[in-house]
């Protein structure tokens, strides 16, 4: 290392070597002096001498600290994470902040010490407190991925846990750590089995995702050495109608059976293909296409199949069965298209943790909800590698390769169907899940096709009160010169309030932004009698905008009747519509 342009020798022992990494810890002046130095590239290249060949380094940046691996060469297990923080800088050592107690404390608990493992980064160098000044370039990706493979690879480590997105793609070059996490992979370059999970500092961050966290590592504290044992499935996707007899007869034997559906709306909507599953190792897919068929008569006697197989009186399980039994009911024309569903993946997972629906990627809440999904109970309870990209429309897929992705859904929910149930009477659940869940998925779907009759006088007269409410409302915020037209300015509101009324400011808790939102009126109205009549003025605007939006007419199906989506796996147990 370099402190104020002189050299210091310490102790920097590589794993790969045989000891144990350690470091002196530099003096409160030389971590001055060094954060304002340049590391030299020679520098860089010289740490990595002793793997005996030449190293391509990507160009310095500001403050390039470094802080090196610690742990054995031989330790069952390898972290790797982004890059040091302040703390790690401090005591020259890799995750010993709060990222690393944090990690220390999970893997205590499953019996697992700091010493069994072997702790790197994806970059070594430190780049400042705040993440976000971590940006390598591509060139510098492609450089550090090399070199984190070369480091790896001289050691003789079983497991390798990336941990973050950027220790998934150095590794891996696959995206997203929210889809891959749980996954297992084997490296045969590296001769061992990659499982990634989410970095520590994002579950600090959002503690609703520790328990994903603590399942990953669950599974990477009790994986063995060797090759990873993964689902062996053989998928049938190119199904003839003698094929479909056959499946048919052979479902007296069977108790249950998965099923899954693809889906289209362009260019009209339709069912492109239904996969069954007997048995989480097997699955048919039939296709429903007249391209596949060849005729419209070949085609109705695979429909005919179909619908005997989804009646036949073994019991169903599906995932979000809302959306299949909708589409079956829309193509027959009926309420009731399955027989005996009585088992739905994620009505079972939402019993056992009804926990939030909040979207991982996008922050948004969405139908269904991500942490019931498909993808995260077969990360939670198959060893099924993480497969949903596969089926992705952004570029349609081969009809191959959607029918291979229908299957594989169709025996990954088979799969799922056993441990849940397990979980359900371990926890004394079942009960409750088998008298309540059921019978509201079908009212639900009845509900969804049937839709609500209106009173269109109620209509009417519900729609003018709502617009003369929006019209006093609007003359109010105009007369204070807040323009409302469909909707109101914020920074004008914030104008008003805070620097013509001279108002305290309200921040949003999250952003710490300067809000006028609906919760920052109601602390203002509450304080400031002044406040009352601008922000009464735009509670009565707001709620007047939504009822208008709610009685639109064209909401309303032909028959005069409106129909929704529904949604009962909310984390309170409501009901959601859309």
């Amino acid at each position: 290392q370099v402190c104020g342009g002189k050299p210091r020798l310490v102790k920097l022992g590589w794993p790969w070597i045989g000891e144990s990494t350690t470091l002196s810890p530099l003096t409160k002046g030389e971590r001055r002096e060094l954060s304002m130095a340049k590391a030299p590239k020679k520098l860089l290249a010289a740490l990595f001498d002793n793997l005996g060949e030449e190293v391509e380094v990507p160009p310095p940046r500001e403050r390039g600290i470094i802080v090196p691996p610690e742990g054995y060469s031989d330790a069952p297990i390898a972290v790797v994470g982004e890059s040091p923080g302040t703390e790690e800088v401090a005591l020259g050592r890799p995750f010993v902040g709060p990222s690393g107690r944090y990690l220390e404390r999970v893997i205590q608990r499953l019996g697992l010490e700091r010493s069994c493992l072997y702790i790197t980064n994806v970059c070594k160098e430190f780049h400042g407190s705040n993440s976000e000044s971590f940006k390598p370039t591509p060139s510098e990706k492609v450089a550090l991925a090399s070199e984190l493979k070369r480091e790896l690879a001289a050691g003789k480590h079983s497991i390798i846990v990336p941990m973050g997105n950027t220790a998934l793609e150095a590794l891996t070059g696959k995206r997203s750590i929210t889809s891959w996490r749980g996954s297992i992979l084997w490296n045969a370059e590296l001769n061992a089995t990659i499982i990634p999970t989410f970095h520590p500092a994002y579950c600090k961050r959002d503690p609703r995702q520790s328990a994903f966290f603590e399942a990953d590592w669950r599974r990477i504290a009790a994986e063995p050495a060797g090759p990873p044992i993964l689902p062996k499935r053989t998928l049938h996707i190119r199904p003839t109608i003698d094929d479909l007899a056959a499946f048919f007869a052979s479902l007296d034997i069977w108790d249950c059976l998965a099923l899954d559906i693809e889906t289209t709306l362009e260019p009209e909507p339709m069912i492109l293909c239904i996969a069954f599953s007997k048995r989480p190792d097997e699955a048919l897919c039939v296709p429903l296409t007249l391209a596949y068929w060849g005729s419209t008569k070949h085609l109705g006697e695979a429909w005919e199949w179909v619908r005997a197989i989804v009646e036949h009186s073994c019991e169903k399980v599906l995932q979000n069965g809302l959306y299949d039994s909708y589409w079956l009911a829309w193509e027959w024309s009926c309420s009731t298209p399955l027989r005996n569903w009585k088992w739905d993946t994620l009505a079972m997972h939402h019993c056992l943790d009804p926990a939030t629906d909040r979207d991982l990627l996008t922050d948004k809440r969405k139908s269904g909800g991500p942490q019931h999904s498909l993808a995260v109970l077969g990360s939670l309870y198959t060893r099924e590698p993480y497969w949903k990209d596969k089926g992705r429309w952004g570029d349609r897929p081969s009809d191959e390769a959607l029918w291979l992705y229908c299957c594989t859904d169709a025996a990954v929910t088979r799969e799922l169907l056993d441990p849940l149930k397990e979980e359900l009477t371990k926890t004394g659940l079942l009960p409750f899940y088998l008298t309540a869940y059921p019978k509201r998925l079908t009212e639900l779907l009845k509900l969804s096709l049937t839709g609500l009759r209106l009173d269109p006088l109620a209509w009417k007269s519900a729609t003018e009160r709502a617009s003369s409410s929006l019209l006093e409302a609007r003359g109010a915020l105009e007369s204070l010169g807040v323009i409302a037209n469909k909707g109101i300015s914020n920074k004008r509101l914030g104008e008003l309030l805070y620097e013509e009324m001279a108002l305290p400011e309200q921040r949003n808790r999250k952003t710490k932004r300067r809000s006028t939102d609906k919760t920052a009126l109601k602390r203002l109205a509450l304080k400031n009698e002044s406040a009352r009549s601008v922000t009464g003025a735009v509670e009565r605007f707001r709620t007047a905008n939504k009822r208008l939006e709610f009685l639109d007419l064209s909401a309303l199906d032909s028959d005069g009747r409106l129909r929704s989506d529904f949604n009962p796996f909310a984390e309170t147990g409501r009901l959601r519509s859309q």
